[in-house]
Protein backbone atom coordinates (compact mmCIF):
# COMPACT_ATOMS: atom_id res chain seq x y z
CA UNK A 1 0.00 0.00 0.00
CA UNK A 2 2.82 2.42 0.90
CA UNK A 3 4.55 1.73 -2.40
CA UNK A 4 1.34 2.35 -4.33
CA UNK A 5 0.72 5.61 -2.49
CA UNK A 6 4.29 6.75 -3.14
CA UNK A 7 4.03 5.99 -6.86
CA UNK A 8 0.63 7.65 -7.05
CA UNK A 9 2.03 10.81 -5.45
CA UNK A 10 5.01 10.70 -7.82
CA UNK A 11 2.70 10.67 -10.84
CA UNK A 12 0.25 13.19 -9.40
CA UNK A 13 2.71 15.77 -8.10
CA UNK A 14 5.66 15.36 -10.49
CA UNK A 15 5.33 13.28 -13.65
CA UNK A 16 2.00 14.56 -14.95
CA UNK A 17 2.59 18.25 -14.06
CA UNK A 18 5.94 18.01 -15.86
CA UNK A 19 4.22 16.68 -18.99
CA UNK A 20 1.63 19.47 -18.84
CA UNK A 21 4.14 22.26 -18.25
CA UNK A 22 6.50 21.13 -21.01
CA UNK A 23 3.64 20.80 -23.48
CA UNK A 24 2.43 24.34 -22.83
CA UNK A 25 5.78 26.16 -22.85
CA UNK A 26 6.65 24.49 -26.15
CA UNK A 27 4.06 26.64 -27.96
CA UNK A 28 2.77 30.19 -27.80
CA UNK A 29 -0.70 31.00 -26.44
CA UNK A 30 -2.25 31.77 -29.81
CA UNK A 31 -1.42 28.34 -31.18
CA UNK A 32 -2.51 26.64 -27.97
CA UNK A 33 -5.92 28.11 -27.21
CA UNK A 34 -8.65 26.42 -29.23
CA UNK A 35 -12.16 27.34 -28.12
CA UNK A 36 -13.73 24.89 -30.58
CA UNK A 37 -11.83 21.89 -29.15
CA UNK A 38 -12.59 22.93 -25.56
CA UNK A 39 -16.28 23.34 -26.44
CA UNK A 40 -16.36 19.96 -28.20
CA UNK A 41 -14.97 18.31 -25.08
CA UNK A 42 -17.41 19.95 -22.67
CA UNK A 43 -20.42 19.41 -24.93
CA UNK A 44 -19.59 15.73 -25.36
CA UNK A 45 -19.30 15.33 -21.59
CA UNK A 46 -22.67 17.03 -21.14
CA UNK A 47 -24.32 14.84 -23.79
CA UNK A 48 -23.12 11.62 -22.12
CA UNK A 49 -24.05 13.05 -18.70
CA UNK A 50 -27.65 13.68 -19.77
CA UNK A 51 -27.98 10.41 -21.69
CA UNK A 52 -26.81 8.21 -18.80
CA UNK A 53 -28.50 10.14 -15.97
CA UNK A 54 -31.90 8.65 -16.82
CA UNK A 55 -30.43 5.23 -17.55
CA UNK A 56 -28.93 5.15 -14.04
CA UNK A 57 -32.42 4.88 -12.50
CA UNK A 58 -32.83 1.48 -14.15
CA UNK A 59 -30.32 0.15 -11.60
CA UNK A 60 -32.22 -1.22 -8.57
CA UNK A 61 -29.55 -0.58 -5.96
CA UNK A 62 -29.53 3.20 -5.42
CA UNK A 63 -25.94 3.21 -4.16
CA UNK A 64 -24.73 1.90 -7.51
CA UNK A 65 -26.40 4.59 -9.61
CA UNK A 66 -23.86 7.31 -8.93
CA UNK A 67 -20.92 4.99 -9.67
CA UNK A 68 -22.50 3.95 -12.96
CA UNK A 69 -23.23 7.55 -13.92
CA UNK A 70 -19.81 9.01 -13.07
CA UNK A 71 -18.11 6.06 -14.73
CA UNK A 72 -19.94 6.91 -17.96
CA UNK A 73 -19.36 10.66 -18.30
CA UNK A 74 -16.14 11.47 -16.41
CA UNK A 75 -13.00 10.86 -18.47
CA UNK A 76 -9.48 10.30 -17.21
CA UNK A 77 -8.04 13.11 -19.33
CA UNK A 78 -5.26 13.77 -16.84
CA UNK A 79 -3.56 10.52 -15.83
CA UNK A 80 -4.33 8.78 -19.12
CA UNK A 81 -5.24 11.48 -21.60
CA UNK A 82 -2.09 13.58 -21.33
CA UNK A 83 0.48 10.79 -21.81
CA UNK A 84 -1.61 9.14 -24.55
CA UNK A 85 -1.98 12.41 -26.45
CA UNK A 86 1.71 13.16 -25.94
CA UNK A 87 2.64 9.74 -27.32
CA UNK A 88 0.40 9.97 -30.40
CA UNK A 89 0.39 13.69 -31.24
CA UNK A 90 3.23 15.45 -29.41
CA UNK A 91 3.64 18.59 -27.35
CA UNK A 92 1.16 20.82 -29.22
CA UNK A 93 -1.72 18.45 -28.46
CA UNK A 94 -0.54 18.17 -24.84
CA UNK A 95 -0.72 21.94 -24.40
CA UNK A 96 -4.31 22.02 -25.73
CA UNK A 97 -5.22 19.01 -23.58
CA UNK A 98 -3.84 20.76 -20.51
CA UNK A 99 -6.04 23.75 -21.29
CA UNK A 100 -9.06 21.46 -21.72
CA UNK A 101 -8.37 19.94 -18.31
CA UNK A 102 -8.44 23.41 -16.80
CA UNK A 103 -12.07 23.73 -17.92
CA UNK A 104 -13.05 20.07 -17.61
CA UNK A 105 -12.06 19.53 -13.96
CA UNK A 106 -14.34 22.09 -12.26
CA UNK A 107 -17.06 21.39 -14.85
CA UNK A 108 -17.13 17.68 -14.00
CA UNK A 109 -16.95 18.35 -10.26
CA UNK A 110 -20.09 20.49 -10.48
CA UNK A 111 -21.96 17.98 -12.67
CA UNK A 112 -20.97 15.07 -10.42
CA UNK A 113 -22.03 16.66 -7.15
CA UNK A 114 -25.36 17.85 -8.57
CA UNK A 115 -26.14 14.38 -9.96
CA UNK A 116 -25.00 12.51 -6.84
CA UNK A 117 -27.08 14.78 -4.61
CA UNK A 118 -30.15 14.11 -6.77
CA UNK A 119 -29.53 10.34 -6.65
CA UNK A 120 -29.09 10.48 -2.87
CA UNK A 121 -32.18 12.62 -2.28
CA UNK A 122 -34.47 10.46 -4.44
CA UNK A 123 -33.17 7.18 -3.03
CA UNK A 124 -32.82 7.97 0.66
CA UNK A 125 -34.68 11.24 1.20
CA UNK A 126 -31.67 12.55 3.11
CA UNK A 127 -30.37 15.12 0.70
CA UNK A 128 -28.57 17.97 2.39
CA UNK A 129 -28.33 21.08 0.25
CA UNK A 130 -26.02 22.88 2.67
CA UNK A 131 -23.81 19.80 2.88
CA UNK A 132 -23.73 19.55 -0.89
CA UNK A 133 -22.78 23.23 -1.17
CA UNK A 134 -19.92 22.80 1.31
CA UNK A 135 -18.70 19.72 -0.55
CA UNK A 136 -18.91 21.57 -3.86
CA UNK A 137 -16.86 24.48 -2.49
CA UNK A 138 -14.37 22.05 -0.98
CA UNK A 139 -13.97 20.15 -4.25
CA UNK A 140 -13.63 23.35 -6.27
CA UNK A 141 -10.91 24.47 -3.86
CA UNK A 142 -9.20 21.11 -4.43
CA UNK A 143 -9.38 21.81 -8.16
CA UNK A 144 -7.70 25.21 -7.68
CA UNK A 145 -4.78 23.65 -5.80
CA UNK A 146 -4.59 20.68 -8.16
CA UNK A 147 -0.98 20.25 -9.41
CA UNK A 148 -2.28 19.72 -12.97
CA UNK A 149 -3.99 23.11 -12.88
CA UNK A 150 -1.01 24.77 -11.20
CA UNK A 151 1.29 23.40 -13.91
CA UNK A 152 -1.13 24.71 -16.55
CA UNK A 153 -1.22 28.20 -15.04
CA UNK A 154 2.57 28.35 -14.61
CA UNK A 155 3.03 27.19 -18.18
CA UNK A 156 0.78 29.92 -19.56
CA UNK A 157 2.50 32.52 -17.36
CA UNK A 158 5.84 31.54 -18.91
CA UNK A 159 4.30 31.76 -22.37
CA UNK A 160 2.66 35.13 -21.61
CA UNK A 161 5.94 36.56 -20.28
CA UNK A 162 7.86 34.93 -23.14
CA UNK A 163 10.16 33.08 -20.74
CA UNK A 164 11.91 30.43 -22.81
CA UNK A 165 12.65 28.09 -19.93
CA UNK A 166 13.40 25.19 -22.28
CA UNK A 167 16.54 27.01 -23.40
CA UNK A 168 17.97 26.01 -20.04
CA UNK A 169 19.08 22.56 -21.21
CA UNK A 170 18.82 20.78 -17.88
CA UNK A 171 15.23 22.04 -17.42
CA UNK A 172 14.06 20.53 -20.71
CA UNK A 173 15.83 17.25 -19.99
CA UNK A 174 14.40 17.08 -16.47
CA UNK A 175 10.86 17.76 -17.72
CA UNK A 176 11.19 15.12 -20.45
CA UNK A 177 12.56 12.44 -18.15
CA UNK A 178 9.97 13.14 -15.47
CA UNK A 179 7.11 13.23 -17.95
CA UNK A 180 8.11 9.95 -19.60
CA UNK A 181 7.35 7.94 -16.47
CA UNK A 182 3.77 9.17 -16.18
CA UNK A 183 2.04 6.62 -18.42
CA UNK A 184 3.57 3.36 -17.07
CA UNK A 185 3.29 4.47 -13.46
CA UNK A 186 -0.33 5.58 -13.91
CA UNK A 187 -1.30 2.17 -15.31
CA UNK A 188 0.52 0.38 -12.51
CA UNK A 189 -1.16 2.39 -9.74
CA UNK A 190 -4.65 1.99 -11.21
CA UNK A 191 -4.10 -1.73 -11.69
CA UNK A 192 -3.29 -2.08 -7.99
CA UNK A 193 -6.72 -0.67 -7.12
CA UNK A 194 -8.83 -3.30 -8.92
CA UNK A 195 -11.17 -5.29 -6.62
CA UNK A 196 -11.97 -8.62 -8.24
CA UNK A 197 -14.74 -9.44 -5.74
CA UNK A 198 -16.62 -6.29 -6.71
CA UNK A 199 -16.08 -7.03 -10.39
CA UNK A 200 -17.74 -10.45 -10.07
CA UNK A 201 -20.76 -8.94 -8.30
CA UNK A 202 -21.25 -6.14 -10.82
CA UNK A 203 -20.32 -7.59 -14.19
CA UNK A 204 -23.39 -6.21 -15.97
CA UNK A 205 -22.97 -2.65 -14.70
CA UNK A 206 -19.25 -2.61 -15.40
CA UNK A 207 -19.77 -3.98 -18.92
CA UNK A 208 -22.41 -1.31 -19.61
CA UNK A 209 -20.18 1.50 -18.36
CA UNK A 210 -17.24 0.19 -20.38
CA UNK A 211 -19.31 0.14 -23.58
CA UNK A 212 -20.62 3.66 -23.01
CA UNK A 213 -17.31 5.15 -21.89
CA UNK A 214 -14.97 3.51 -24.37
CA UNK A 215 -17.21 3.11 -27.45
CA UNK A 216 -20.29 5.33 -27.33
CA UNK A 217 -18.55 8.43 -25.88
CA UNK A 218 -15.94 8.68 -28.67
CA UNK A 219 -18.70 8.15 -31.25
CA UNK A 220 -20.65 11.07 -29.75
CA UNK A 221 -17.41 13.07 -29.56
CA UNK A 222 -16.74 12.41 -33.22
CA UNK A 223 -20.22 13.49 -34.28
CA UNK A 224 -20.04 16.70 -32.22
CA UNK A 225 -16.49 17.47 -33.31
CA UNK A 226 -16.92 16.78 -37.01
CA UNK A 227 -20.45 18.07 -37.63
CA UNK A 228 -20.92 20.84 -35.07
CA UNK A 229 -17.40 22.28 -34.76
CA UNK A 230 -16.04 21.13 -38.16
CA UNK A 231 -12.90 19.65 -36.63
CA UNK A 232 -10.72 17.50 -38.85
CA UNK A 233 -7.37 15.78 -39.02
CA UNK A 234 -5.23 15.74 -35.88
CA UNK A 235 -7.53 18.14 -34.01
CA UNK A 236 -10.51 15.84 -34.46
CA UNK A 237 -8.45 12.75 -33.68
CA UNK A 238 -7.06 13.78 -30.32
CA UNK A 239 -10.30 15.48 -29.22
CA UNK A 240 -12.16 12.21 -29.82
CA UNK A 241 -9.46 10.18 -28.09
CA UNK A 242 -9.76 12.39 -25.01
CA UNK A 243 -13.47 11.67 -24.52
CA UNK A 244 -12.73 7.98 -25.14
CA UNK A 245 -10.40 7.78 -22.15
CA UNK A 246 -11.34 5.42 -19.30
CA UNK A 247 -13.33 6.55 -16.25
CA UNK A 248 -11.75 9.26 -14.11
CA UNK A 249 -9.68 8.22 -11.10
CA UNK A 250 -10.93 11.24 -9.14
CA UNK A 251 -14.49 9.85 -9.21
CA UNK A 252 -13.52 7.42 -6.45
CA UNK A 253 -13.18 10.13 -3.78
CA UNK A 254 -16.60 11.60 -4.57
CA UNK A 255 -18.22 8.17 -4.58
CA UNK A 256 -16.89 7.50 -1.08
CA UNK A 257 -18.29 10.79 0.24
CA UNK A 258 -21.78 10.79 -1.27
CA UNK A 259 -23.50 7.46 -0.49
CA UNK A 260 -22.25 5.75 -3.63
CA UNK A 261 -20.70 2.28 -3.97
CA UNK A 262 -17.00 3.16 -3.89
CA UNK A 263 -15.88 -0.44 -4.50
CA UNK A 264 -17.94 -0.50 -7.69
CA UNK A 265 -16.42 2.85 -8.65
CA UNK A 266 -12.89 1.48 -8.18
CA UNK A 267 -13.76 -1.59 -10.26
CA UNK A 268 -15.18 0.58 -13.05
CA UNK A 269 -12.03 2.68 -13.08
CA UNK A 270 -9.79 -0.38 -13.13
CA UNK A 271 -11.68 -2.29 -15.83
CA UNK A 272 -12.22 0.66 -18.18
CA UNK A 273 -8.52 1.50 -17.80
CA UNK A 274 -7.50 -2.06 -18.65
CA UNK A 275 -9.87 -2.23 -21.64
CA UNK A 276 -8.73 1.18 -22.90
CA UNK A 277 -5.35 -0.35 -23.70
CA UNK A 278 -7.26 -2.16 -26.47
CA UNK A 279 -9.80 0.49 -27.46
CA UNK A 280 -7.48 3.51 -27.64
CA UNK A 281 -5.25 2.08 -30.41
CA UNK A 282 -8.35 0.95 -32.31
CA UNK A 283 -9.92 4.44 -32.09
CA UNK A 284 -6.63 6.03 -33.10
CA UNK A 285 -6.27 3.84 -36.20
CA UNK A 286 -9.91 4.26 -37.21
CA UNK A 287 -9.62 8.02 -36.88
CA UNK A 288 -6.47 7.90 -38.99
CA UNK A 289 -8.55 6.47 -41.82
CA UNK A 290 -11.53 8.83 -41.59
CA UNK A 291 -10.40 12.06 -39.86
Amino acid sequence: METKNFLNNLVYYAAMPATIFKGIVSFDFQSTFRLDIVAQNLLTTLAVFLLTFGVAFLIKDPKKRGAFHMGCFRSNQGYMGLPVVDSFFGARAVSITALINGFDSPYCVILSIVALEIFRTIAFGNGNKEGAKRLLLSKLFDVVKNPFLIATVLGFICVWLKLDVLRLGFVGELLTLTGNISMPLSLFVIGCSINFGSIRKNVGIIASVSAIKLVLSPVIGFIIGAFIFSLSGEDLAFSVLLVGMPSSVSSYALAAQMDTDDELMASIIGITTALSVITIPIIYNVLGLIA
